[in-house]
């Protein structure tokens, strides 16, 4: 998976490379669908008790979502999904996040993040930074409808009915 530490740099905490051999697409290597006909089951989740800075981080990715697709993902705590849910993007230290057995140490990120797939739910944890969030948020977008911020006022994104996300 992907990490960015609070100065920008990249690193790869976790990859396989596969040399000389060609794989046909299996339920294992293919995309997630994130998005299909502009409808999708996914939902973002937030801690019950959030800093401050999940929330904005979920509104970005709902608002960027539903400008490229026309979908709005539905925004919830994770006190707000008792019954459970299916599909989901957790942003934070969430119930979800605790029951999923990852240990993804951000401490000492600073600003930096992690965003993590497993079983086709995305977990994104960010530093003690009080952007990480936002920047975790960005990075998912980035990945999600090629948006790329240029300015304040100034993003390009891509247009679709159809998100893939990458397992």
């Amino acid at each position: 998976y992907l990490v960015v530490d609070g100065n920008g740099n990249i690193s790869v905490a976790s990859a396989s490379v596969v040399v000389g051999e060609l794989k046909s697409e299996t339920e294992e290597t293919r995309d997630i669908e994130f998005i299909k006909n502009g409808q999708s089951d996914y939902s973002l989740i937030i801690p019950s008790t959030y800093s401050g800075t999940e929330l904005p981080a979920a509104y970005k990715i709902q608002d960027y979502i539903y400008k490229s697709t026309g979908f709005t993902l539905p925004v919830k705590t994770d006190a707000e999904i008792s019954n459970g849910v299916n599909k989901f993007i957790s942003i934070g230290l969430t119930s979800l996040y605790n029951q999923s057995n990852l240990n993804i140490d951000v401490i000492g990120f600073g600003d930096g993040y992690a965003i993590k797939e497993k079983d086709g739910n995305f977990y994104i944890l960010g530093g003690e930074g009080s952007k990480s969030y936002l920047y975790a948020a960005y990075e998912y977008l980035n990945i999600a409808i090629n948006l790329e911020p240029y300015y304040l006022t100034e993003v390009s994104f891509d247009c679709m009915l159809d998100v893939y996300m990458p397992k």
